[in-house]
């Protein structure tokens, strides 16, 4: 059994030691092979790629053109030769033992995919680490749509905390969406939808909060304009499957992420393309919009801004 360990890299020169010491021990196992891609960094990282290459026969770099991060995902996983593979974000790093333990578990059940837990960490802060594990006891094959439907809040839709296996993400077709943020939103509610999958439990990931990054750096246009492509894509897809509340779960996920970005967005509210937002919305099922609007209103209602979105959404017979 070969495991394959993606690591896109971009402009992480003060994280990527760390990142690949905690991949060292792993090295040592003939079964690790890691796939860095360098996505066109302007720092020394390609430097210290270059040097741990020379001390790990396992590391394997590939450099591009910067062209984001799912763009070298997808590059990782297509020059992947391991049964199952794992994609790790440079400005992380892992705990190795339990990574592994993580694929054993995973490789030994044949699931497609392995969930594990992280712990997440402030950078630069001295405070404990705050541990996300999803409440389910027991190493069980189980069915990926029953999993997501039930434990969706706890995954949190992140996939540097799962194990997938190579083979049903190319048989399926199951590649990274190019060219936009929050691209693990989009991918994990369609690459979970009838897989097996398995909880391992394992606590191998170090998830590293800082500032400035896609996720805390605030709302921008292209923030915005690609949560609309992810809530295009995710009702597209809910239209697709047969299961009614997994797909009423998806419109909710749709939603929900394009209105966190949409709510706090008054500068760039003029910008948005209106009749284009409406024609997303109103090619939703109208019961599909009545439960995801039940559920996300609610809560959109008392905490942001939400004049601009009711225009947009109460028109859908317009």
């Amino acid at each position: 059994m070969l495991y394959s360990i993606v690591l896109p890299v971009y402009n992480v020169e003060k994280y990527l030691d760390q990142c690949i010491e905690s991949l060292f021990q792993l090295s040592l196992h003939p079964e690790i092979e890691i796939i860095a891609v360098n996505d066109g960094s302007l720092d020394s990282s390609p430097e210290i790629l270059e040097k741990w290459s020379k001390s790990l026969p396992c590391l394997k770099v590939i450099t591009q053109d910067n062209r984001g991060l799912s763009a070298a995902r997808n590059r990782g996983l297509a020059a992947a030769h391991g049964d199952y593979v794992v994609f790790i974000d440079s400005d992380d790093y892992v705990d190795s033992n339990e990574l592994l333990r993580c694929l054993k578990i995973t490789s030994d059940s044949g699931a497609d995919i392995g969930i594990g837990d992280f712990l997440q960490f402030v950078d630069g802060s001295s405070e404990e680490p705050e541990l996300h594990d999803i409440a389910l006891s027991g190493n069980y094959v189980m069915s990926g749509t029953d999993f997501f439907i039930k434990h969706h809040k706890e995954h949190m839709s992140v996939v540097w905390r799962d194990v997938f296996k190579r083979d049903y993400l190319l048989s399926n077709s199951l590649f990274f969406h190019e060219g936009i943020l929050y691209e693990d939103i989009e991918f994990t509610p369609i690459v979970f939808y009838n897989a097996s999958v398995i909880y391992t439990g394992c606590q191998y990931y170090r998830y590293r909060v800082r500032p400035n990054s896609i996720v805390t750096g605030g709302v921008t246009h292209k923030g915005i304009l690609d949560c609309i492509k992810i809530f295009d894509v995710l009702n597209v897809f809910s239209q697709s499957i047969e299961n009614k509340v997994y797909s009423l779960l998806v419109n909710d996920i749709a939603l929900q992420c394009f209105a966190s970005k949409y709510a706090f967005a008054a500068d760039y509210i003029e910008e948005l393309e209106y009749q284009h937002v409406r024609h997303l919305v109103k090619g939703m099922s109208f019961s599909s919009i009545k439960y995801s609007l039940t559920a996300f209103m609610l809560r959109i209602l008392s905490q942001y801004r939400f004049k601009m979105l009711l225009k947009c959404v109460f028109k859908l017979r317009k």
